[in-house]
């Protein structure tokens, strides 16, 4: 969010300046949970995502696909 955030900013005019503690900006999100708990792993379905509120997570996730984020960030 902070870095689709800072995209937007700096379309914007905004100057913005991204620090990141990983040796390359976004890296941990790259790497996190082994891909489960990335959004953009294309393997992963709605039954794979942890909620309190299951239904949620299979209503949002099958209107707005892991295919649709990773297009919405190549657009950027």
């Amino acid at each position: 969010a902070g870095m689709m955030c800072a995209v937007e900013a700096a379309k914007r005019g905004r100057s913005v300046l991204i620090l990141d503690h990983a040796a390359a900006p976004g890296e941990k999100i790259r790497i996190s949970g082994g891909g489960r708990c990335n959004f953009t792993n294309i393997h992963a379905s709605p039954k794979n995502f942890l909620s309190g509120n299951p239904h949620f997570c299979i209503s949002a996730l099958s209107r707005y696909t892991q295919r649709d984020f990773i297009a919405l960030v190549e657009r950027h």
